[in-house]
């Protein structure tokens, strides 16, 4: 079966997962990289892996996630070799995932698409965006961060604006959604992006 491959990205805060459960809910496939993630992280193996890059963030349980978040986040060269060991595993599964779908048309959830070139990897790419201020007040609601923290993560991503990186953005294949305003006006947006599918 030929099957389309969309990846949906975005900086934090901009509204991946909620356009990911809007799709869900409309009877596509969809697929997560961060849920890949979560489950990458109590295997054994990847743990081993980890443990030998970063042995300051293992504890009595496996991995210590916000030891080893706040490591790489603040820190590039440990932020590219975490990528360079997680990367290869996650981006693997995930094709493997889609692959197994009977869906004509899979979504997935891809955080650091432009960062790493995995867009070639894909038929076409939904990106949304959103103002900075809204991202970063969703974020401190979401996961408790202090707006610091916050910044410094959105620092560290893609930076959607940068005039450098518009050409990523005028792609052929890569359709731009704004997620501004409510939930009901991003899930237009959607609906007359999956007309034009």
């Amino acid at each position: 079966m030929q099957r389309k491959r969309i990846a949906v990205t975005g900086g934090i805060g901009s509204g991946k997962s909620t356009v990911l459960s809007y799709l869900k809910e409309k009877g596509y496939a969809v697929f997560s990289c961060d849920e890949i993630y979560r489950t990458l992280l109590k295997t054994e193996e990847y743990i081993r892996a980890i443990a030998a890059a970063f042995p300051d963030v293992i504890d009595g349980c496996g991995i210590d996630k916000k030891k080893l978040a706040e490591l790489v986040f603040n820190d590039k060269r440990s932020r590219d070799r975490l990528n360079a060991i997680a990367h290869p595993w996650i981006m693997q599964r995930l094709f493997q995932e889609m692959e197994q779908s009977n869906s004509r048309v899979c979504f997935a959830e891809v955080p650091l698409l432009f960062e790493n070139g995995f867009e070639k990897d894909f038929d076409a790419t939904l990106v949304v965006l959103r103002e900075k201020n809204i991202r970063i007040q969703s974020v401190i609601h979401r996961d408790g961060q202090s707006q610091e923290q916050v910044e410094g993560r959105i620092h560290a991503q893609f930076d959607y604006d940068a005039q450098e990186n518009q050409t990523f953005l005028q792609k052929e294949n890569v359709h731009v959604i704004y997620n501004n305003d409510n939930k009901n006006a991003l899930y237009e947006k959607i609906d007359e992006y999956l007309l034009q599918l």
